[in-house]
């Protein structure tokens, strides 16, 4: 059973649109990502300049265009929890990146199989008709005899060399050949017409 060129032309669409839509997906999953990643990184480096503080130390907290003055112990609860947040971010963007290349990746491979296939199907009638002639010993040929006419159903065929004109053969697929017959008009000149 084989699958119309129309409604394969379709699935191969709605395929590719799929595939499009993840590689699209994926890097947006990716810029995300990597935006979480500095974001995770500026908050560790500010832990880390904060664990050198006494804690007596005057900390502000920057909100919008004023700076808010926060106690050390309290600030720094707050950076602990928005790494743990983006740490739980950046591992959800991870496994949905996964999905993503994932699902672009199967998209691509049903489509390559299925053009596999179709080039398969639409050769598979030359290979058989290659594989029914490609006898052993038999050599496949197109001399100048074999132009002029053929035994073989308008193929040319022949073992070894060719005895009608002596020329070698070159192995090649089956060629069809032309069959050319001429008709000569009757004349007022020729014999046996009047």
């Amino acid at each position: 059973m084989s699958i119309p060129n129309e409604a394969l032309q379709k699935l191969v669409r709605e395929i590719e649109s799929q595939a499009l839509v993840a590689q699209q997906q994926i890097g947006l999953a990716r810029t995300q990502m990597t935006s979480k990643q500095r974001e995770q990184r500026l908050v560790k480096l500010t832990l880390s300049e904060m664990a050198s503080l006494p804690q007596d130390a005057v900390v502000y907290e920057g909100v919008g265009k004023m700076f808010v003055s926060l106690p050390v112990d309290s600030l720094r609860q707050k950076l602990e929890n928005q790494t743990q947040t983006l740490e739980g971010e950046v591992d959800k963007l991870s496994q949905r990146l996964l999905y993503l290349e994932t699902t672009h990746k199967n998209s691509r491979e049903h489509i390559e199989q299925m053009l596999r296939a179709k080039r398969q199907a639409s050769f598979f009638p030359a290979l058989q008709l290659r594989r029914a002639f490609n006898t052993p010993g038999a050599h496949q040929h197109r001399s100048r005899c074999d132009r002029r006419d053929s035994a073989y159903g308008g193929f040319a065929f022949s073992l070894g060399r060719d005895r009608r004109c002596g020329s070698k053969t070159r192995s090649m697929a089956p060629v069809p050949m032309r069959r050319v017959t001429l008709i000569a008009e009757p004349s007022d000149e020729s014999p046996g017409f009047n």
